[in-house]
């Protein structure tokens, strides 16, 4: 099903989106011409999505009864997009005995069409790939590039789309990274990502902005929850300093939350009651 995000406003993309990232797309079954998932939201909810001549897609949600297109809509294209690869039929042994045979500039040429013709493998074949193999810093760089002029006018349509792609980027790089046990690469480039945030005026409280804020904040979890001890100091260091040395408003919120949820090991209790005792001087 090509051009399908036409169907859906800027703001339901990222709901959609959100709800797929954190895993609410259950029970996904498609053929050709089918599709069908559950969406946990307040309540489970059916969705169903057909498309021959004309698309049908349909939600038991009170949003998608009106005749709108929905936020789990959106979240079910999301997770059949994003759809793991299907298990291959032959051994691993016959392939490999197949892949062997095979000259390395016919294996680069294959896999360079399959790639051009299944874009949602790439970021598969990048996972395997070292992680200083890919610098995410000139990616995020590049993005950030991509949008600058608009997002200083602040055109929300076109600020929507950058915040959806830095989502995307963000989350795709640091599973990636954590997959490799890179997690002080990927704790450095989710402060990247909001030191960027911090450089652009937005409406307060801009809902677009706070979802990819979120997606830091659980992603920077994650780390703490994977990451060996002696590289967890270091994160714990960054966030101390956020809280004390800087006026950024978003890193310091999410500081000041992530140091009052985690770091529970006693090597870190007396400087977190130090913190505590000089916010609540402030």
């Amino acid at each position: 099903m090509n051009n399908w995000l036409e169907y859906f406003p800027e703001n339901v993309l990222e709901r959609g989106y959100s709800y797929h990232l954190h895993g609410f797309v259950r029970h996904l079954n498609y053929t050709s011409k089918y599709l069908s998932a559950t969406v946990s939201g307040t309540e489970d909810y059916k969705v169903v999505i057909t498309w021959d001549e004309k698309t049908n897609m349909t939600c038991d949600c009170l949003y998608a009864i009106e005749g709108k297109k929905c936020k789990h809509m959106a979240a079910v294209l999301f997770a059949y997009e994003e759809r793991p690869i299907k298990k291959s039929n032959y051994s691993l042994s016959e392939l490999s005995s197949l892949v062997s045979s095979a000259s390395s500039s016919l294996v680069r040429e294959l896999l360079t069409e399959i790639l051009i013709e299944h874009p949602h493998f790439i970021e598969r074949f990048k996972v395997k790939m070292p992680f200083h193999a890919i610098n995410y810093s000139d990616k995020l760089t590049t993005i950030i590039h991509k949008y600058d002029h608009i997002i200083k006018k602040n055109k929300n349509r076109k600020t929507a789309k950058f915040i959806m792609e830095m989502r995307k980027f963000i989350q795709e790089a640091v599973e990636s990274l954590i997959q490799q046990n890179a997690y002080l690469p990927a704790f450095e480039l989710i402060n990247e990502v909001i030191a960027t945030l911090e450089t652009f005026y937005w409406e307060p409280e801009d809902e677009r902005t706070l979802l990819l804020i979120e997606d830091c904040y659980y992603l920077w979890k994650e780390l703490l929850a994977e990451a060996p001890h002696a590289e967890k100091r270091q994160m714990f260091s960054w966030f101390v300093c956020q809280v004390d040395h800087t006026d950024a408003s978003y890193s310091k919120r999410y500081s000041i939350k992530i140091l009052k949820e985690d770091f529970r090991e006693k090597e870190f209790s007396n400087q977190k009651k130090k913190i505590d005792k000089k916010l609540k001087k402030r």
